[in-house]
């Protein structure tokens, strides 16, 4: 680090010597402007051929008018003659004068050669580029009525908008010596250099100025661009007032310098106003870069006083009276350019290199406006405001090593991010990695168990360790989750889902959670929406068991709903659908202070919710920024003791039509006896009923649904286990007991985290069927068919596995598995799952067994490999590379079996060969799935 910042300082220092040379250079300037400019009158200036140009100052003798009110034909009597002299200061340069001040001098052209030879030649009479109120020439003329000749120009009496006609064409025909005079007014110092040259000298002298000009306008304009481009793409806010200081410099340099090519009435103010803008924002670039504010208050402070200062006179300029603006313009810029010095020196401990360059930069716009200010007072032969254009350079100069030094920090800085978010990814891996292996034998083998169904005690520890354990996994994605959305290295699938699937198995996954609490879990779908969509519903399902955790975390007794529906204010197009998706509840609410911080990671409403109800105030944070993901928004609306709603919209391209009808036909019209007293699960069962065509009927206790019965015929009666007055078993006792209601069907709608429910029998119950809840249309449309047409229609299992898992296990039943894993306990899990399954199952300790054994020709060639990525000798990249360097295995399926789940190790696995990629710990449902879309892709 120290060898790295002595590079920088170095550099820095390097970078200083165009710096020395500008100052040397300007200073011979100043050396060279003061020379030629001293008084030496003289007799008469003969313009001849010799020469292009001729400085009128060594044959001009002047007078100052203090009342402004002496005429020409005063002025050239010959009682006024005696009065002129030369100047008091030996030069030029006046200063600040309110009086007009009048010259005269004696030209004569010399005789062109006899011989006809050379051409006549034409005088330009050229001021100079100083800031003018007016300029008068007199040429003696005899033709004229007063007999002078009379040139004017100046600002105030040019046209605004207009170029200044300030070059003034002589008469021809001055072989005799002939005296003119220039009387001069100005606001500004009175600084004249006066030339006659020939046209082709003028036009050759302003081609010069206004190129210099030109490329130094150009260099400030270009420092804009590169600052504004840093801006835009840093979003850093130390660069905007580099932005604006170079455009007020660039805006300064033009106006002075061009000020003669255009005309404003206004135009000393409009440099008053340019020059204190950039010497404002030049001190606001010292004080963001040298972080004032924190680390030297009272600098800041006064600092900012006499920004805003500047600021102020510079917004004013327009307004003060012209003789006041040269002073108070000058006045004011002196003390924030000492106020800046004082600034870099006394963060020289702290940061010495940032420091250094202001201090030179500093230094010489201290240096210019202090030479201006005494030249503007006369005490120099020059005073252009190109002085402070030295400045300006020196400045401009700071500012790109500044650049070059900033740019090199951001890039040190950048690979320094770099390299510390590759350890913070390696870190992440290694731990995912170490916890999931031990965890997926601990969820493995206690899932095993459960399903040798274990009775009492027992069943209920198996139970609290999974509950537990899954938790410690759900902190862990959380934690991975949110450092792979900082490292943007979150990516979306899009695959084709079912709505109703996901919020059905969300709610299989919160279910167990919702009946401890005793919740009523409800779940709401439109009817209409577009049945198949296309999105990441593995990242969609996260978002609503996080969210539905929350509001069954903070609910007890009472009603927590997952609604969807189409979000009318959201962007919908013939590809593309909007969803709005809510989770409500009844629980305890949030108080609103805590509302516009609630999705900030690691927040929770107060410092006593995570101790009362767990958690790590991850989950909201992880969500909104996913939801984002998904073009969405979210947003909670809550009042203490009323219950919380969150919701969010996400946007997902559609496949195929809108939801398809649920019952044919001749399924439809049925009349069915609802006895439910929860008014949001009857809210969904109306839903229901509309989609799939039922006409439904509502009682809310067992003895309103007995009358209902009583007094009309139904084709299903659908009772609720827990109703007011009964339990459900209770309830169908009752119906039974009537013989008009013998024989019609019905079905119990019970939570299947119930503990009664695994061990019941519906036959022995009195009942056709149990219809889980929450439920939805195709749960409903199921039971429909298998109690009233007594249609084979998959059921969700209750108490074990799920029916979806069980068609998977049948059909992976007789599949050559090759395990490659070198943990034994995983070995023993994955093995016993898999031959619980009827498959055939082999084990490979390391990558070169695997390989090894997949080559063995003398053995059956394996149906699919279950490839472990971290393995000793040959982890699984290799192995799988290869494998599929042999043609005979190109098409073999190869599954990744990994605890790497991070970003970018699904592509990893697929570039190495592999056909798909399993996280761990192990879902059993996951694996089958994937074993069984082998075998359908490689049915021999």
């Amino acid at each position: 680090m120290g060898n790295a910042m002595s590079n920088r300082l170095n550099h820095v220092c390097a970078a200083c010597i165009p710096c020395r040379a500008i100052f040397v250079v300007l200073a011979g300037m100043l050396f060279f402007h003061v020379w030629i400019s001293s008084a030496f009158a003289g007799e008469v200036c003969l313009l001849g051929e010799e020469r292009d140009e001729y400085d009128l100052r060594p044959y001009m003798e002047y007078l100052e008018d203090t009342e402004k009110t002496l005429t020409i034909k005063q002025v050239a009597s010959a009682r006024m003659g005696p009065q002129f002299g030369t100047p008091q200061g030996g030069h030029f340069n006046f200063g600040f004068r309110h009086s007009a001040l009048w010259f005269r001098f004696t030209i004569q052209e010399q005789s062109a050669p006899s011989d006809g030879s050379a051409s006549p030649r034409y005088w330009i009479f050229d001021p100079g580029w100083n800031l003018y109120a007016t300029i008068e020439l007199f040429v003696p003329d005899p033709d004229s009525p007063d007999g002078w000749r009379t040139y004017s120009s100046g600002h105030l009496r040019s046209v605004s908008g207009d170029q200044e006609r300030r070059h003034f064409r002589l008469p021809s025909g001055l072989s005799a010596p002939t005296t003119c005079y220039l009387r001069v007014t100005g606001i500004r110092a009175l600084v004249l250099s006066p030339h006659i040259t020939t046209i082709d000298r003028a036009i050759w002298i302003n081609d010069v100025k206004v190129l210099g000009t030109g490329l130094l306008v150009g260099f400030f304009f270009t420092m804009v661009l590169i600052h504004l481009a840093i801006y835009l793409y840093t979003g850093n806010g130390k660069f905007k007032w580099l932005v604006l200081g170079n455009l007020a410099f660039a805006g300064f340099v033009a106006l002075t310098s061009y000020q003669h090519l255009f005309s404003i009435r206004n135009m000393p103010a409009a440099i008053m106003m340019a020059g204190l803008m950039a010497q404002g924002f030049l001190a606001c670039v010292i004080r963001e870069f040298l972080e004032l504010k924190k680390y030297n208050k009272r600098i800041n402070a006064i600092m900012l006083f006499f920004i805003y200062l500047v600021f102020a006179v510079a917004a004013g300029a327009f307004y003060l009276p012209q003789e006041l603006q040269g002073n108070f313009s000058l006045n004011v810029a002196v003390p924030v350019s000492l106020i800046g010095a004082w600034a870099c020196i006394a963060s020289m401990k702290r940061d010495r290199v940032v420091s250094s360059i202001f201090l030179i930069a500093w230094a010489g716009a201290v240096v210019s406006i202090s030479v201006y200010n005494r030249a503007a007072h006369g005490a120099f032969s020059f005073a252009h405001p190109s002085i402070i254009w030295a400045g300006f350079v020196c400045e401009g100069v700071a500012m790109s090593i500044l650049l070059a030094y900033t740019v090199q920090t951001m890039a040190v800085q950048r690979q320094s991010a770099e390299a510390m978010a590759q350890a913070k990814s390696t870190f992440l891996a290694s731990m995912s990695h170490e916890i999931r292996t031990p965890m997926t034998a601990i969820l493995g083998f206690l899932n095993l168990s459960l399903q040798m169904r274990p009775e009492g005690q027992l069943r209920q520890y198996l139970l609290k360790i999974r509950t537990s354990a899954q938790h410690l996994m759900g902190i862990i994605n959380d934690i991975l989750d949110l450092a792979k959305i900082e490292a943007d290295k979150m990516e979306l699938d899009a695959d084709p889902f079912e709505v109703e699937a996901v919020l059905r198995d969300t709610a299989d996954i919160l279910v167990a959670r919702a009946f401890e609490n005793g919740n009523e879990l409800v779940v709401s779908v439109q009817p209409g929406l577009q049945h198949r969509l296309v999105g990441d519903s593995l990242r969609l399902k996260q978002i609503l068991v996080n969210l539905g955790g929350n509001a069954i975390k903070f609910t007890r007794n009472g009603t927590v709903r997952l609604a969807v529906l189409r979000a009318e204010d959201g962007p919908s197009s013939e590809d593309a659908v909007t969803l709005r998706f809510q989770v409500s509840d009844t629980g305890i609410g949030i108080d609103a202070a805590v509302l516009p911080r609630l999705f900030e990671s690691f927040v929770q409403a107060d410092t006593s919710t995570a101790r009362v109800y767990g958690g790590t105030g991850l989950g909201l944070n992880i969500s909104r920024r996913l939801v984002h993901l998904m073009g969405g928004e979210i947003a909670v609306r809550s009042q203490l003791g009323q219950g919380s709603t969150f919701q969010f919209t996400a946007v997902f391209k559609t496949e195929g039509s809108a939801m398809e009808p649920a019952m044919t036909a001749d399924q439809g019209g049925l009349k069915v006896l609802v006895a439910e007293d929860n008014p949001a699960s009857r809210e969904a069962m109306e839903e229901v009923s509309a989609c799939l065509g039922l006409k439904s009927t509502f009682a809310g206790s067992a003895a309103q649904a007995l009358q209902l019965a009583a007094a009309e015929d139904f084709d299903l009666i659908l009772l609720d286990w827990d109703l007011p007055d009964t339990t459900g078993p209770e309830a169908v006792t009752l119906l039974r007991s009537s013989q008009r209601l013998v024989r019609v069907p019905v079905a119990l709608m019970t939570s299947p985290a119930r503990p009664e429910v695994e061990s019941i029998d519906p036959a022995r119950l009195g009942v056709e069927d149990i219809l889980a809840k929450p439920f939805t249309a195709s749960s409903v449309r199921d039971m429909v068919r298998r109690v009233i047409h007594n249609e084979d229609s998959p059921a969700r299992e209750i108490g074990g596995i799920a029916a979806e898992e069980q068609r998977s296990r049948e059909r992976a039943r007789g599949l050559r598995v090759l395990l490659a894993e070198d943990n034994r306990v995983n070995q023993e899990l994955i093995s016993l799952i898999l031959s619980q399954a009827g498959v055939l199952v082999e084990v490979a300790g390391n990558g070169i067994e695997a390989v090894l054994r997949v080559m063995d020709t003398s053995l059956p060639e394996p149906d699919v490999v279950l490839m472990d990525v971290h393995m000793p000798e040959m982890d699984g990249y290799e192995a799988t590379r290869n494998i599929r360097r042999d043609r005979r295995f190109q098409a073999l399926p190869i599954i990744a079996l990994t605890t790497n789940v991070m970003a970018g190790d699904r592509q990893r696995c697929l570039e190495a060969g592999m056909n798909d990629h399993l996280g761990k710990p192990v879902d059993t449902g996951a694996l089958f799935a994937a074993l069984v879309k082998c075998k359908t892709a490689n049915p021999s």
